[in-house]
């Protein structure tokens, strides 16, 4: 989950009319694949617009009560599937995530998570939830509720893997099939701690059958020590902030199979962080980015990139 605005002063009331007034949207962040930069999902994320700001939940969430976190969850649901179906017409966008408030996790919003998917002709498997490891789960009923959405064919996540209320805990009772690291970690890579506790993170996950997540990452730097650890996707700054679904829509056009562009700009990343031409060859070839003569790229290639200047395109890459 991207940062939240500082708390801005909300009336008690004030968010329970949110969804009748229309002041609720979601914004969407990519996920990407780390070997290759290519987003393969997005995470959907809310947003109140109110009259003086774009509020995101952490101004507002600890006032909701538990009927209106319904309300608004279930306007999240539908929105987002209604927004996918739509993507995955046009050959863009396949995989979704939505976060879920703790106390809609009963066997009745069960129901409505596969309604949604059936009224808009969506694959269990285009669909994620998930549970943020901070808020306070009722490990039976969230266990329960987990189970039965990845028998159905849905993906849940575990948010903040390592941050929470007994962690281990969390991750030893509850079914799931992806964790997200927290960008706490992220944030302090290079620091011996943070590094030894997301490679545990991933071990653990991989010794679950889970896949693992990155959040807020925004250098390449940290991509990279990610990919290293054997992270397996990412999502942050570095590839794009939350942003509104028109706007996804072009993000995803401009680049996913737009590998020149791609490349271009991981060569230019890597240079700008001092790595010499045979470093940003081999990373290139590691990730799977062809040159675009498809053989693999020589530190020659990378060279006539760098020296091509702002306006190269796939005719200046020549390997």
């Amino acid at each position: 989950m991207p940062p939240t605005s500082g708390l801005h002063p909300v009336g008690g009331s004030g968010i329970r009319g949110a969804v009748q007034r229309g002041e609720l949207l979601l914004h969407y962040q990519p996920i990407v694949e780390l070997p290759s930069r290519r987003p393969v999902a997005v995470e959907a994320l809310l947003r109140w617009q109110r009259t003086d700001a774009l509020l995101a939940p952490g101004a507002f969430w600890a006032e909701t009560s538990a009927r209106c976190a319904r309300e608004i969850g279930q306007f999240v649901l539908d929105s987002a599937a209604g927004q996918l179906a739509v993507w995955r017409a046009a050959g863009l966008c396949q995989e979704l995530s939505i976060n879920v408030d703790p106390r809609e996790l009963c066997p009745e919003w069960v129901a409505t998570v596969y309604e949604a998917l059936a009224s808009h002709g969506l694959p269990a498997g285009a669909l994620n939830v998930e549970l943020t490891e901070t808020s306070r789960i009722d490990l039976p009923a969230g266990a329960e509720v987990a189970g039965a959405l990845i028998r159905h064919g849905v993906g849940v996540a575990l948010d903040d893997a390592g941050t929470g209320f007994n962690a281990l805990a969390t991750i030893g009772e509850l079914p799931l099939t992806e964790l997200k690291i927290d960008r706490g970690f992220v944030s302090r890579l290079g620091d011996p701690r943070a590094d030894a506790l997301v490679r545990v993170l991933v071990a653990l996950a991989g010794e679950l059958g889970m896949r693992t997540v990155a959040e807020g990452v925004e250098t390449e730097h940290q991509a990279q020590v990610l990919e290293q650890h054997g992270v397996d996707r990412a999502q942050g700054y570095l590839f794009s902030r939350p942003i509104p679904a028109g706007e996804l829509a072009r993000f995803w056009r401009r680049t996913d199979g737009d590998t020149a562009t791609a490349a271009v700009r991981v060569v230019r990343e890597l240079a700008a962080g001092g790595a010499s031409a045979a470093t940003i060859a081999a990373v290139l070839n590691r990730r799977g980015i062809a040159a675009p003569n498809g053989r693999r790229w020589r530190p020659e290639s990378v060279l006539r990139v760098l020296s091509a200047g702002p306006g190269v395109t796939g005719r200046g890459m020549s390997g």
